[in-house]
């Protein structure tokens, strides 16, 4: 076994644990010890994938795949393929990653190197999918910092309709590293902290809220470096009750296990706390290797939180409804003290873990507050903090259909060949 050297001089090393191996998920390039949590189960749903891979489509540029409005809704009447492996002149495609709620994700070789592309094609079928495409692609142009993965361009091709996000392509995902057997230092979890905190920092400081942080939307290199991805269900700090209900019916498990509390509880203006709360279940779950709140349903997500921080007094219940639910004797609970569920863990990881998780999120920590926390001291560095671009939401503010589209039609990069 050859051993990965250390990229980064600040990073935590490597040299202990990181090996080159085959297979998993990116094959003859990915460390060992990301290949055990890519797990039997989604090798079959890549297979499926990439079966369905089309390489006969052309490549239009973004004012062509929209004519007029008159003729738009003959786009909309496209079916729901999944367009993996699509031809893109300028890119050779490699290999299916990983599919989502809301797009796939593929490994792609162009002349300066690899890329990851994100392929979303039912962006056009109705006015909430093309909105969150239209977001993700603004609020990702607008980003600009070392933890959130860069986008390249935007490409489009007509035949089927999509929209391809060409992105800098990373080793693995912090949930890669969590399902595999290898043993984590404290300075791993100290310093991909410190890297997802400053990303939230600059990221609410833009007045984005993530919404949806998780293992598998954190990207991690073999060198430790760190990054966001998936702006998909991002938000700015408004009230946005037609796409929050539909993206909380949108209940899939790997979400629902980071959601805030006041996300299960319908709330439908986005505020950062929510993104802190996601990153205190991200923190206890790189502590003790397993998911600290895997409920079932959003019913029994709220009474797993509650069997752990305790029932919160009722001046902090969020809704009036929760008020009367906490009155029953199913939802009456002690809170839990922390080293009791990570003996092992450090007194300031205890710390920052109860920071993260109030159950209120007006006592919850914020991520300017959780840099200069002692958990993450030892990496803190003034001029780490970056500051944030002030990103015109005007484009999220559009009515119709049509409008949006429009506004998807001039983000394009791509020019066609």
């Amino acid at each position: 076994m050859v051993f990965l050297a250390l990229a980064a001089s600040q990073a935590p090393s490597w040299a202990t644990w990181v090996g080159w191996g085959a297979g998993g998920l990116a094959s003859a390039s990915l460390p060992l010890c990301f290949k055990f949590g890519f797990g039997e189960a989604e090798q079959h749903q890549l297979k499926a994938i990439k079966n369905q891979v089309k390489t006969s489509s052309k490549q239009y540029s973004f004012l062509e795949m929209f004519p007029p409005a008159e003729t738009l809704p003959c786009i909309l009447l496209s079916g729901p393929r999944q367009a993996v492996g699509a031809h893109l002149p300028h890119l050779r495609f490699v290999k299916a990653l990983g599919a989502g709620t809301y797009g796939v994700v593929s490994q792609y070789r162009s002349n300066a190197g690899e890329v990851a592309v994100k392929t979303m094609q039912n962006f056009a079928s109705n006015h909430i999918a093309a909105r969150r495409c239209l977001r993700e692609i603004n609020i990702m142009k607008c980003l600009k910092h070392s933890n959130i993965v860069s986008l390249k361009e935007v490409v489009a091709l007509k035949e089927p309709p999509t929209v391809h996000l060409v992105m800098e392509l990373m080793d693995g995902t912090l949930y890669n590293i969590i399902c595999s057997k290898e043993v984590l230092g404290e300075e791993h979890i100290q310093f991909w902290i410190y890297g997802i905190l400053l990303a939230l920092e600059y990221l609410h400081g833009s007045d984005v809220v993530h919404r949806d942080l998780k293992p598998q939307n954190i990207l991690v290199n073999r060198n430790c470096d760190i990054k966001l991805c998936d702006f998909g269900l991002a938000r700015g700090p408004w009230p946005d009750k037609e796409a929050s209900k539909v993206d909380l019916r949108t209940d899939y498990v790997g979400t629902r296990w980071y959601r805030a509390p006041e996300v299960l509880l319908e709330a439908v203006t986005h505020m950062p706390s929510a993104d802190l709360w996601s990153l205190g279940c991200v923190l206890a779950e790189l502590t003790g290797r397993s998911v600290l709140f895997p409920g079932s349903s959003s019913l029994d997500q709220l009474k797993k939180i509650l069997r752990i921080v305790g029932t919160p007094r009722h001046e902090d219940c969020l809704t009036h409804r929760f008020s009367e639910l906490i009155q029953q004797p199913a939802f009456m609970f002690d809170k839990q003290h922390w080293g009791n569920l990570f003996p092992s863990a450090t007194e300031s990881n205890l710390s920052l873990l109860d920071g993260l998780l109030q159950f209120n999120p007006r006592w919850r920590v914020t991520a300017r507050d959780a840099l200069r926390h002692v958990f993450v001291s030892d990496y803190f560095d003034e001029a780490d903090v970056v500051k944030p671009p002030t990103i015109c939401w005007h484009f999220d503010r559009p009515t119709k259909l049509r409008e949006v589209l429009a506004r998807i039609a001039s983000s394009s990069t791509q020019t066609p060949r």
